[in-house]
């Protein structure tokens, strides 16, 4: 059940297939706040939460805690490796320090 739910949340969040294209600026900064839900009129407050809250969900250490098969553990890893790479790259564009 837990590797099914893990799997219907890796697909609804866009998982990657490792065919990523270069992409301009505009759209990867679509795409960072597509990776957390969130748009670009959402304040750092909301931000901050829905990354926490997907860090929480996705983290390959709570995961493997809770006998997730190895093999979601390396999704998992992939997907927290966009998440944190989304919100680093929104925290920069907004200047925020949260």
């Amino acid at each position: 059940a837990r590797y099914q739910y893990f799997k219907r949340m890796h697909f609804r969040m866009g998982g990657s297939t490792g065919n990523q294209s270069v992409h301009s600026d505009d759209s990867r900064m679509r795409d960072a706040y597509a990776k957390l839900g969130c748009s670009l009129s959402d304040s750092d407050e909301t931000l901050r939460a829905a990354y926490r809250k997907l860090a929480m969900r996705y983290h390959p250490d709570r995961l493997k805690a809770e006998g997730v098969p190895d093999s979601m553990v390396a999704i998992a890893t992939r997907s927290m490796s966009e998440i944190n790479a989304a919100w680093e790259l929104i925290k920069r564009e907004r200047k925020c320090a949260v």
